[in-house]
């Protein structure tokens, strides 16, 4: 049993600071899009242009803000831990009643559902709140407060910028691979025709270039998300 727990322990600790480190990287992003929305780089006729700097950035979120993005990162954690549990119960009911109950799968869907959108309401709550936290250096509970009072007041706004960042991510992806796979085949058909088995290399290449895109494309649709967060900032004044 105490072996059991401490596994448990563990595997919080896990998931706490792998969304730390998530948390981290988006409050980098955020500051960093910030400084680049409101210093005139992105402005053709901007009159003053300011300073923009990636370490600014890093120095602000582990000077200051280390405890609201620990707090984030606790409850995407704590969601975590609680959709484990509810597997690893739900696995332990069908060795012994089975799992041919239309009842129990009725009850072990609906409950999926609710994790699975609380899960979501608290990743989309805590994402805009790291952008509070970078735009007006406030708590993470103040933050979270304007961020939900934001989302409502400007609806459209943001559920068009995630179906819009949703789409250029799978097309984005989508064309990295293709053309990474196509350009494997023609330098292996070029460069190396002694090669008999092509796809092998090309299928590797593909996966990397899938995970690199992955990363990439995760900044570019954090930063417009902070983008659309300075654009209404600056409007509302």
């Amino acid at each position: 049993t105490a072996t059991k727990y401490m596994g448990l322990y563990f595997l919080f600790g896990l998931f706490w600071l792998l969304a730390f480190a998530i948390a981290c990287e988006q409050f980098i992003t955020a500051a960093t899009t910030s400084m680049w929305y409101f210093s005139g780089e992105g402005a053709d006729n901007g009159d003053s242009r300011g300073r923009v700097s990636i370490m600014l950035g890093v120095k602000w979120c582990f000077s200051y803000h280390m405890g609201s993005l620990a707090m984030g990162s606790f409850l995407i954690a704590v969601v975590q831990m609680m959709k484990v549990l509810f597997e690893y119960f739900a696995k332990k009911y069908e060795s012994v009643a089975g799992k041919n109950n239309p009842v129990y799968k009725a009850i072990t869907c609906c409950i999926r559902c609710c994790i699975w959108c609380l899960d979501a309401y608290v990743k989309f709550l805590t994402r805009n709140a790291y952008i509070q936290i970078a735009l007006h250096n406030s708590t993470f509970c103040t933050a979270t407060k304007e961020a939900f009072y934001l989302a409502i007041r400007h609806m459209g706004r943001f559920s068009s910028i995630n179906i819009i960042g949703k789409v250029l991510d799978v097309i984005g992806k989508g064309a990295i691979v293709a053309l990474s796979l196509w350009l494997t085949l023609v330098l292996i058909q070029s460069q190396a025709p002694q090669v008999q088995q092509p796809y092998i290399p090309a299928v590797i290449v593909g996966f990397v270039a899938f995970m690199i895109a992955s990363l990439f494309l995760t900044i570019f649709d954090f930063s417009a998300s902070t983008i659309l967060h300075c654009f209404i900032m600056e409007e509302d004044f």
